[in-house]
């Protein structure tokens, strides 16, 4: 199989760049113990929906970026896919890992509630997820405390995504799919013909019934799998359908910080309306 002939409105395969750094594993995951973030951050994630739009990047990089704040401080509070997403979407809808990944270690991941990703309450449009928000003071300082250190690329094959989520609590994966009836399912089969491509969050590994699983928290809301998780089994894994993954390295700043970049804010706030008040004058 090869790539479609027209690119997919989800995931965009990122153009080559030879200067990319890639994950390394340390070692061999242990597939008897597994992984599982949610055991981790002691929480259950939140839900998503992103219905017809192309925000399928938006979604993945928002469920890491509350899993990586939950392992910082404890709390696990959802994330913006809206923030990242209308920054960075391509034309038609859909998006790349790097520029997704660039835009949250410059500007951080904002909070739901700071930057809904909802449409009056319903799940949103392709529209609505292009249209960037605005943030407030204390949200731009909620987003400016979360940013990743750094971001790697990583291989598509089961054991390095598997070792790369139990090393950074998580990865971003793209996946090639098919309408085959089996997609919403709490185990997808592996696509005969590829039909889209979708990013998903990655943060659990184990072994089912002997076999190696990677389990996906997806964005299609609540009648997906079982309370949005799915397992890509290790066939999944092979003839290219899985292309490769993002996983991050955290950067938290203690709440002192984000006090003092409330004040910064409202400060230059300030300034910019005293600049355009006195220019209209």
């Amino acid at each position: 199989m090869g790539y479609p002939s027209e690119i997919t409105n989800g995931a965009i395969h990122d153009q080559y760049d030879i200067r990319d750094f890639h994950f390394i594993p340390r070692g061999a995951f242990d597939w008897n113990t597994g992984f599982d973030v949610e055991k981790e951050i002691k929480a259950t994630m939140v839900v998503t929906d992103q219905n017809g739009s192309g925000s399928c990047g938006g979604q993945a990089w928002a469920h890491y970026g509350a899993v990586l704040e939950a392992v910082a401080t404890g709390t696990y509070e959802p994330r913006s896919a809206r923030w990242p997403y209308s920054h960075v979407f391509a034309p038609g809808g859909g998006s790349m890992g790097k520029p997704l990944s660039d835009f949250v270690i410059k500007n951080g991941f904002a909070l739901e509630k700071d930057a809904v990703s909802y449409e009056n309450g319903q799940p949103p449009s392709e529209r609505f997820m292009e249209t960037i928000p605005v943030l407030t003071a204390e949200g731009i300082a909620n987003a400016e405390i979360s940013k990743p250190l750094s971001y790697l690329q990583v291989n598509g094959d089961i054991e390095t995504i598997a070792n790369a989520i139990s090393s950074n609590y998580g990865c971003c994966i793209a996946v090639y799919g098919s309408n085959n009836g089996t997609w919403r399912s709490k185990f997808p089969k592996p696509p005969v013909q590829w039909e889209w491509a979708h990013w998903i969050f990655a943060g659990k590994a184990k072994l089912i019934d002997g076999k190696k699983y990677i389990g996906i928290f997806n964005s299609w809301g609540h009648s997906v799998g079982e309370n949005g998780w799915q397992w890509l089994g290790e066939e999944y894994f092979q003839n290219g359908n899985v292309w490769y993954g993002y996983t991050m390295q955290w950067d938290y700043k203690p709440a002192l910080h984000k006090s003092l970049l409330i004040k910064a804010v409202k400060l230059m706030q300030q300034m910019v309306e005293l600049l355009v008040k006195n220019k209209t004058k």
